[in-house]
């Protein structure tokens, strides 16, 4: 039922966008809080301290680079500790050496959690750090 659904998807699945979807007009930590407060989890402080993205939390959404935007969606979806991730190019607006950081991040949160990680990428380096890895062919999935 709808209720059933609504739950599943407050506290299962966590969506990880290429574009952010942070609201505009709040601070940083507003858009975090939001997220705990839904989720009535605590924000991570150790999370934080991870995705490097302490500092930035007074600020607004429209001072933040790409990339820290991109932590801080990844911030806002962990705050709720998904069983179901769908992460849409995590890294993408990040360095090299910070997607890695943060793609491990990731894996080590799917496997302290026992959670579901379905990642999409055009980057073959973080796709192999995936347990199962597939690419899309003319329309087919493939063992790659």
């Amino acid at each position: 039922d709808d209720n059933a659904l609504s739950s599943f998807k407050k506290d299962i699945v966590g969506l990880i966008f290429q574009d952010h979807y942070l609201f505009r007009g709040f601070s940083a930590y507003e858009n975090l809080q939001l997220a705990s407060l839904i989720s009535q989890k605590p924000i991570d402080d150790n999370l934080l301290t991870k995705l490097n993205i302490k500092h930035i939390l007074g600020q607004n959404i429209g001072d933040l680079s790409g990339g820290q935007q991109q932590r801080l969606s990844i911030a806002r979806v962990l705050t709720k500790r998904p069983q179901l991730i769908f992460a849409d190019e995590p890294t993408g607006n990040l360095d090299k050496a910070t997607g890695l950081e943060v793609m491990q991040l990731l894996l080590d949160y799917v496997q302290a959690n026992q959670a579901v990680l379905f990642l999409v990428t055009h980057d073959l380096e973080l796709a192999k750090l995936c347990q199962v890895h597939k690419q899309l062919v003319n329309g087919k999935l493939v063992d790659f």
